[in-house]
């Protein structure tokens, strides 16, 4: 049984690749949208950690080696566009969403749970 695991991840973190770390925030001209780059983990082999253009850069952390595949993006002007990326990307946008909604939530109830004093 296999346990495959996706995520984002922060370029500051010890031990993440600096060829794969990009320091600009928006996509150049000169790179087409949905390249990425990828490098494999020289201390766990089966780590792979990624950066996709989009319209801004999104690195990934992934233990699983992923086909190409493609995703529909929305472009001002254009309308929906095909773009390529890899399956890691896709899985990601298709079952994170409930987790950020949650932890959304969760933020929100915090705050409550913190301002209210309870008495014996």
């Amino acid at each position: 049984m296999g346990v495959y695991v996706v995520g984002t991840i922060m370029t500051n973190r010890l031990g993440f690749d600096k060829q794969v770390r990009e320091r600009r925030k928006t996509q150049p001209a000169a790179i087409p949208r949905g390249s990425f780059l990828d490098s494999r983990s020289t201390a766990v082999p089966s780590m792979v950690a990624f950066h996709w253009w989009d319209r801004k850069p999104l690195m990934h952390w992934v233990n699983h080696d992923g086909v190409v595949d493609s995703i529909q993006r929305y472009v001002r002007r254009v309308g929906v566009e095909t773009v390529p990326c890899t399956a890691a990307v896709n899985n990601y946008q298709r079952w994170m969403g409930g987790v950020d909604v949650h932890d959304q939530l969760r933020l929100q109830r915090f705050s409550l749970q913190t301002s209210t004093r309870f008495s014996k």
